[in-house]
């Protein structure tokens, strides 16, 4: 029985990743998809990583910039709100679309979200190191 990735369609082969699309397989031979509702959770609890989560560093990193500019420079709360609403809103549906196949899966692990977190610890720390 072949089994064909159900992202892009190339054959799987005895590896973890399609060589195709490199979505991540699972055990029983079949790629796994992005689950929305965990790109949610992750974009409520801290902005960015829900981005992170679906594969989409640069995003994730650009909403990063934004709250700490909005927050830095004193802007009404309401900037970095919209920002997040935003933020969570963007993840979900990426995630959304993801799994539908309507855009390419990009991979992205645990790890990733990980050291998205540590990063942002220390960069809000740095004013004060420097201090």
């Amino acid at each position: 029985m072949q089994n064909y990735c159900s992202v892009c369609g190339t054959k799987l082969e005895d590896k973890e990743y399609c060589t195709g699309c490199g979505v991540k397989v699972n055990e029983t031979g079949r790629t796994k998809k992005k689950t929305p509702i965990y790109a949610l959770i992750w974009s409520i609890v801290i902005a960015g990583s829900g981005q992170v989560y679906n594969g989409e560093y640069l995003k994730a990193y650009s909403i990063a910039f934004l709250m700490s500019v909005s927050s830095f420079y004193g802007f009404p709360f309401i900037i970095p709100m919209i920002i997040w609403v935003y933020n969570i809103f963007d993840a979900y549906t990426t995630a959304l679309k993801m799994k539908k196949n309507e855009i390419p899966h990009k991979y992205s692990s645990g790890r990733d979200i990980f050291f998205y977190i540590v990063l942002l610890i220390l960069l809000g720390l740095m004013p004060w190191l420097i201090l």
